[in-house]
């Protein structure tokens, strides 16, 4: 997978794009948290399907 490349390479930012776009949240979350986009994180919660409690919890995890 390409996004699984660009974290190879160490392009973060292109790496959790193509996972969001790939809806592999968790490792876009991941990324996100490690490097500190919190914006971008908050742009995966209001993605994020309301009922998808596991990948919410990861998010609200990294806001405390």
């Amino acid at each position: 997978m390409q996004a699984e490349w660009s974290e190879e390479v160490k392009n973060y930012d292109a790496a959790a794009e193509m996972y969001i776009k790939a809806k592999k949240y968790d490792r876009a979350i991941a990324i996100l948290a490690k490097h500190g986009w919190w914006d971008k994180l908050i742009g995966v919660v209001r993605q994020l399907d309301k009922t998808d409690a596991r990948c919410l919890g990861m998010c609200a995890g990294h806001f405390r």
